[in-house]
């Protein structure tokens, strides 16, 4: 081979070299790009939180707080925030009864009852633990 042709190879070889070099850089931008956007659709997921019922617990397993669709009325489930002391017995509630909201504060011998149901109106209670009125206000 001449000296000419030699150069020319070279010549030939260094731009095929470029190109290689370049079409690497490319790739690789390309798949740093794609990454990226994978990477940042990931990042973006919704944070609702479904589930049928909460249950909070302390520190030792107690049942503490319950937040759930309930069935209280022998009707279709309504929802309801129920709190229970340390030794498990309710004390608290906020429901949504089949007139309106209900709100019970309780203890083992008084259970306060607030309600404001549609046709009757506001309504407080204070009933024992068997369940009969002994107070109350329209």
């Amino acid at each position: 081979m001449s000296d000419p042709t030699v150069e020319l190879l070279a010549q030939r070889m260094g731009r095929v070299e470029r190109q290689n070099r370049l079409c690497k850089l490319a790739a690789m931008a390309g798949v740093l790009v794609v990454a990226v956007m994978v990477w940042m659709g990931a990042a973006t997921k919704s944070r609702t939180v479904e589930a049928e019922s909460f249950i909070v617990r302390d520190d030792t397993g107690k049942t503490r707080a319950t937040l759930a669709m309930l069935n209280r009325w022998n009707t279709t489930k309504t929802p309801g925030l129920l709190l229970y002391d340390e030794k498990g017995k309710e004390q608290a509630s906020l429901l949504i009864g089949p007139e309106g909201p209900i709100l019970v504060l309780g203890s083992d011998k008084v259970r306060l009852t607030l309600t404001r149901s549609v046709p009757a109106g506001p309504e407080i209670m204070m009933t024992g633990v068997d369940g009969k009125v002994f107070w109350s206000a329209p």
